[in-house]
């Protein structure tokens, strides 16, 4: 009996263990769903309330709002799998108590997500009108409505990213519970900004994004925090990203005047998807030319040795 009371105690334990470990992580991993909701119920809830639309008026600024989100939730859709595939690593690291390679993986971690989320955010919020009407040629109005809402979304959508993986680095680091205080935070001020904004007739739905905005930047920002006292300052988050934040910034003062010079003289379709391939290939040019990746990156990336030395990288 003794030893079926210890089998009990032992099984109890290990489900309390998961529950605090697994219910926090559930709730952070499911941070943009939540604040989609929320954002949801406040902007309706602001439109018809404090402006006096009535519920259709509400439900058709909403729609070309959503417009723009259908593209925002795309960027973070590439990050989470890395985060999956990275954050193991740095528990693991961990585990053996090498703080030093712990730090590296966290590095690289950001390094790769600011890589592949700078360059995305910034060409949504450049290109968002001809991306929209590219996308959505049988309601250009609407398209046209949205774009104002993608320009700030696309910035947005960078620090979306961001907060993806600083939850995992937060998590593998044991701090699980950190992601929900942060994201209750972004919620709170949400809620502030669409109170303040949203509710303004000066500035109407035009606040909802610069809301998504603020929310997701203060998430990054606190997680951050949270990340350099978990590691010891051993991570310097200035060299994980002025390298990608100096590509993308290049890449899109660039866009615009291209896809300007193109729709002179072709249709705005071609001109836009011509565009996005320029974009691209001179964002990687100048990634691998300022060393913005590195050959550790690219092997956390599960790229061939291969393509590695064909690179130049080390």
């Amino acid at each position: 009996p003794r030893r079926h009371g210890g089998t009990v105690a032992s099984f109890g334990d290990t489900v309390r263990q998961l529950l605090r470990i697994g219910v926090p992580i559930t709730v952070a991993g499911g941070a943009m769903s939540l604040m989609t909701l929320l954002d949801q119920s406040l902007v309706l809830g602001t439109l018809q309330g404090r402006l006096g639309l009535s519920a259709q008026a509400a439900a058709e600024l909403y729609g070309q709002y959503t417009f723009g989100m259908t593209l925002f939730v795309l960027p973070p859709s590439f990050i989470y799998p890395l985060s999956v595939s990275l954050i193991p690593a740095i528990t693991q690291a961990r585990t053996r108590h090498d703080e030093d390679a712990a730090a590296r993986l966290t590095s690289s971690a950001l390094r790769i997500t600011a890589l592949l989320a700078l360059p995305m955010g910034a060409g949504l919020s450049v290109l968002a009108e001809p991306i929209l009407l590219l996308l959505y040629p049988a309601v250009p109005e609407t398209a046209q409505a949205a774009a104002g809402h993608l320009t700030v979304l696309g910035i947005a959508s960078i620090f979306v990213c961001l907060m993806v993986v600083t939850n995992g680095i937060l998590q593998a680091h044991g701090r699980e519970k950190l992601p929900i205080w942060t994201l209750l935070s972004g919620g709170v001020l949400k809620v502030v900004t669409n109170y303040l904004m949203v509710a303004d007739p000066a500035i109407g739905i035009q606040g909802a994004p610069v809301g998504t905005l603020y929310s997701y930047a203060l998430i990054v920002v606190l997680n951050m925090i949270a990340v350099y006292r978990c590691t010891r300052g051993r991570v310097d988050f200035f060299r994980c990203l002025w390298r990608p934040a100096l590509c993308a910034a290049v890449m899109a003062l660039a866009s615009r005047p291209c896809f300007t010079l193109l729709s002179a003289h072709v249709s705005q379709n071609l001109a836009t998807l011509v565009t996005i391939a320029a974009a691209a290939l001179v964002y990687t040019v100048m990634a691998l030319a300022l060393g913005a990746v590195t050959a550790e990156d690219l092997r956390h990336l599960k790229i061939s040795e291969k393509w590695v030395h064909r690179l130049g990288l080390r």
